[in-house]
């Protein structure tokens, strides 16, 4: 898989995933301020897409036919 597919198919996700969990951190009161709010989608958006693309590379290779 191409470094372009893995972005445009892991990234919309991870980035839907951060925003919702940023909405959550501001209702709850963990976020009080904007630059605050965009450093944790960025870490978040980062994290969630680094994952997703371990995720799948691990369940490929699993559930493969030379894997386990």
């Amino acid at each position: 898989m191409d470094v372009s597919d893995v972005v445009v198919t892991h990234l919309p996700t991870a980035v839907v995933a951060s925003l919702l969990l940023a909405a959550f951190d501001v209702y709850t009161g963990e976020i009080t301020s904007p630059s605050q709010l965009g450093i944790d989608v960025l870490v978040h958006s980062l994290a969630f897409f680094v994952g997703f693309v371990v995720i799948e590379a691990v369940w490929k290779q699993v559930f493969s036919k030379e894997g386990l």
